[in-house]
């Protein structure tokens, strides 16, 4: 197993740490006693998560360490930290909420691409390219919401 794709599986753990803390800052911040070391300390992990996907694509990329699994678990780790942040800060009480219906957009919209991507993947070579836009996509959703 290579390096790149030990970092994409890190990455696919933190997600579930994410949730863990933000359901715990808001379940504080519901009874009136927000702590807000769980706060900083899920922002952190989500920055974290969203920053190691540079960082695996890099070394992939540039030590020629890519390989099957990483290109097969690097999409769907970044669904699973996106998804699991947009629904947890959804359905939390953070002070305040994203409203649903963006949470039901990004949903649709990541249901299409891979509804999409699949029967291509089906007939030609299993090869995927995620390109700079979708990085740039997923990069600018952290600093929304941080703000």
């Amino acid at each position: 197993m290579t390096l790149a794709t030990k970092i994409t599986l890190l990455r696919l753990l933190m997600a579930p740490l994410f949730v863990v803390l933000a359901l715990a800052y808001g379940n504080g911040l519901k009874n009136g006693i927000p702590n807000e070391l769980l706060r900083w300390a899920a922002i952190c992990v989500f920055t974290l998560a969203a920053a190691s996907d540079a960082v695996d694509g890099y070394i992939a990329r540039h030590c020629n360490q890519s390989s099957r699994l990483g290109i097969f678990l690097d999409p769907i780790a970044d669904k699973t930290l996106m998804l699991s942040a947009i629904l947890t800060l959804s359905f939390t009480s953070w002070g305040q909420n994203l409203p649903l219906w963006y949470a039901a957009l990004i949903i649709a919209r990541d249901v299409i691409e891979i509804s999409g991507a699949w029967p291509r993947q089906r007939t030609t070579r299993p090869r995927l390219r995620w390109g700079a836009w979708r990085k740039l996509k997923t990069s600018w959703i952290t600093p929304i919401r941080v703000i």
